[in-house]
């Protein structure tokens, strides 16, 4: 199967049967779209260039598209595609951030103006009062445990699920946004957004908030590297880079050291169309992604 450009609006798409082609090298081996809306999935609620994230429950992904102008809405595909839905919410400006470990749950942030920090909230997946969660913050996810990971100013934090409890973790330059916990728990991974050229690159910390450092320093890579995410096993983390105005996928093979991770990273997605927001799937056999045009598969 081939994929095949074609001109419409952004759209999301899947990576389909990613499989292990060597102990340490996954590769992809075909391509399949799962909306075919035509409806926007890029959306003004940003960071700089870093977008929301999509998440998932197993059956559904849950992604911000934007409708009406600059409105953000919650909307959902079926992790077979199919018909994409709205998750209503009283917000008339609104971004995902993560799930509860249940599914129960949505974490998102409300847009008003051009705020940098927005109020948390959790929205109920099957319709009830969305509540607010702390005060204000650029970025958040939940974690396992049900404890919430959060950013705010330039400093990263964990709290309780209803937000109390907050202690920070790191502080970076930059704003740390895309905080993701480990499956093992013993790390998180951020992305370090540099606001001034608009650039990105990836962070780790241990869950004590020792052995903080940056990582893929003096990658032959030299692009904007952002948003990973782990697979559900912990075998490999999948993060995005750009360079010369074309976003892939790549991924890190996890070590036994606390450094995680081996030096090089290997190349997933090679064009000749950008592919980004790396999304595992609850059974580790599909990585879902989103196209910046959309796509079709053909015959080889």
């Amino acid at each position: 199967m081939i994929a095949t450009g074609i001109a419409a609006l952004l759209t999301v798409g899947a990576l389909g049967n990613w499989r292990i082609a060597t102990p340490r090298t996954p590769r992809v081996l075909n391509y399949i779209q799962i909306t075919n809306d035509g409806v926007d999935k890029n959306t003004v609620l940003t960071i700089g260039s870093i977008q929301p994230p999509m998440v998932t429950d197993g059956s559904r992904i849950y992604f911000t598209e934007e409708q009406q102008g600059a409105n953000g809405v919650i909307a959902q595909v079926s992790v077979a595609g199919g018909a994409t839905a709205l998750d209503p919410t009283p917000f008339a400006n609104v971004a995902v951030n993560g799930i509860s470990p249940s599914g129960s749950d949505l974490l998102v942030y409300t847009w008003r103006t051009n705020e940098l920090r927005t109020p948390l909230w959790v929205v109920p997946v099957l319709g009830g009062t969305p509540r607010q969660v702390g005060e204000t913050t650029q970025d958040a996810a939940w974690l396992t445990d049900g404890r919430i990971v959060y950013s705010a100013g330039h400093d990263l934090f964990i709290s309780k699920s209803d937000g109390t409890g907050a202690h920070k973790l790191a502080t970076v330059r930059g704003l740390p946004v895309w905080p993701r916990m480990s499956p093992d728990g013993r790390v998180f991974r951020f992305t370090e957004h540099d606001p001034q050229r608009d650039s990105s690159s990836l962070w780790e910390v241990s869950a004590d908030g020792s052995h903080f450092h940056q990582l893929l320093v003096g990658w032959s890579n030299q692009g904007s590297k952002c948003c990973g995410n782990w697979t559900l096993d912990g075998r490999y983390f999948v993060f995005q880079s750009t360079r010369s105005g074309r976003t892939d996928l790549w991924t890190l093979c996890e070590s036994g050291g606390w450094w995680r991770a081996v030096p090089q990273p290997s190349q997933l997605t090679a064009g000749p169309l950008s592919l980004s927001l790396p999304l595992p799937s609850k059974d580790g056999t599909k990585l879902c992604g989103r196209r910046q045009t959309a796509w079709r598969v053909g015959p080889v």
